[in-house]
């Protein structure tokens, strides 16, 4: 089952408050590692479960957690003030159909191939001989790591996303996720378990082999990309989320803007019919079709 198509897609422009929430999570996990009782209760956290457990579960606790708050906070929005939203939605008016197996997809995802995930990259770092006590960073370290990773998961995520675009991967794999042509929150994870898998949370367990990235770095990724991942199929382009509209126009055309942060799309310019389309007749700071 498929989303009905819809005639109306309304762009904005990036803006300067765009992505404000992340510095200022960025921001909160900083200052509490400053304080005097953080490497502390730090050691504590990362001392009581065996290590293996606290990657694996820490990780998908964060992850899982983050998504599903995430989710409520968007349904508490389109519920009680469905009118304040309009003015923000991208593709206003479209009408979703649900996947008559978007439940049984996301929660396979979620609660299998995301743990088998995670307990192979904890094999692969044990063999590093990554230390998941370590003490907690500086600030540098910690946002130089992050930087890393992010970026690390921006080239692996295009990557892979690029060729789910192929002929016969579109078909057999990627196809699930284009069954949402006007994306909603749910349908952030609603996906082939293979795409979940190498797109979305390889990508992130990698960079961290890749970096020996610090726990803490590692723990501000998982939620930031599951933010993110969540924020780009909310179908909103609100102030002080991520711009959304490059990723919802992915989901109308199916093509173009391969990217989670918008990055590699201008590098390569697979965003040039986003950006025309937005430098369409109607000019501005909107336009709607």
């Amino acid at each position: 089952m498929t989303s009905p198509p819809t005639k109306r897609f309304r762009y904005t422009r990036p803006r300067v408050i765009d992505g404000a929430l992340y510095a200022l999570i960025v921001a909160v996990v900083l200052a509490w590692s400053l304080t005097p009782s953080a490497p502390l209760l730090w050691a504590q956290l990362v001392h009581t479960p065996p290590a293996w457990a606290g990657f694996i579960f820490g990780l998908w606790g964060l992850h899982v957690g983050t998504h599903w708050l995430a989710l409520a906070g968007f349904a508490a929005l389109d519920r009680w003030m469905p009118q304040r939203l309009a003015p923000y939605r991208i593709q206003p008016g479209a009408k979703v159909a649900e996947p008559r197996d978007l439940w049984r997809v996301v929660l396979t995802n979620q609660l299998v191939a995301m743990p088998l995930t995670l307990g192979a990259g904890w094999a692969l770092l044990s063999m590093r001989s990554w230390d998941i006590t370590a003490p907690l960073p500086d600030p540098a370290r910690l946002l130089l790591e992050l930087a890393g990773l992010a970026l690390f998961t921006e080239v692996t995520f295009w990557t892979t996303h690029r060729i789910l675009h192929l002929r016969w991967w579109f078909r057999r794999v990627h196809h699930v996720h284009h069954r949402y042509r006007a994306v909603r929150p749910i349908a952030a994870t609603y996906m082939h378990p293979v795409e979940y898998v190498a797109g979305n949370i390889a990508p992130m367990v990698l960079g961290v082999l890749v970096f020996d990235a610090h726990p803490l770095s590692a723990a501000l990724l998982a939620v930031l990309a599951t933010l993110n991942i969540v924020v780009t199929h909310s179908g909103l382009h609100l102030p002080g989320l991520p711009w959304a509209v490059h990723h919802d126009w992915h989901h109308f055309k199916a093509r173009g803007c391969y990217g989670s942060l918008y990055v590699l799309d201008w590098l390569t310019r697979s965003d040039r019919e986003l950006l025309a389309w937005g430098r369409g007749p109607t000019r501005g700071p909107k336009k709607q079709v």
